[in-house]
């Protein structure tokens, strides 16, 4: 069994943002495996199913509580599907690396990400400490800078008049 949690913050205005990365590329996974992430377990939005070869079961994870806050109800989905620490993936943002790249670390501390930050605490017990054996996923799908998708190519936008710039995303469909 393994859980994939997308990490990310409820509701429409987080919707298309880049910290919500997490959230897209949980509902992507879902698609393409042919399950659906519709149910509500522990305060997050869960689906099952199975890896592609239909061998291994998974369980998708959305948490609602907002992203730094997820601690809670991915400890208790892996506490009741009886997920070892080396069968979780977590999925977040990293607005340091290159725009496009994805990284995937095995093990490590949060880097000063919020919501790993709570996860990692979570999880620690006399045995591990916290991020020990788990596998991270962290796709960069944005910048500091407000940016367009559409062609699959990002392109700058002019900034916002209000506030610092927030990436704004646009549907390709």
């Amino acid at each position: 069994m393994h859980l994939v949690v997308g990490l990310g913050n409820p509701g429409a205005r987080y919707a298309k943002t880049r910290h919500n990365v997490g959230f897209l590329v949980v509902d992507e996974l879902a698609r393409r495996w042919g399950c659906a992430v519709d149910r509500a377990q522990f305060g997050a939005d869960v689906g099952a199913g199975r890896l592609p070869g239909g061998q291994e079961p998974v369980v998708l994870c959305k948490p609602q509580s907002f992203m730094n806050l997820s601690g809670q109800p991915v400890s208790s989905l892996k506490g009741y599907y009886k997920v070892e620490l080396p069968q979780v993936v977590v999925v977040h943002d990293d607005v340091d690396l290159p725009f496009g790249d994805i990284r995937v670390k095995v093990g490590g501390g949060h880097g000063g990400h919020n919501g790993l930050r709570d996860l990692a605490a979570a999880w620690v017990t006399r045995a591990s400490s916290g991020f020990a054996s788990a596998c991270r996923v962290r796709p960069r799908a944005g910048t500091r800078q407000t940016m367009c998708w559409g062609s699959g190519r990002p392109r700058k936008r002019p900034s916002s008049t209000r506030g610092s710039p927030r990436p704004a995303w646009r549907s390709s469909k």
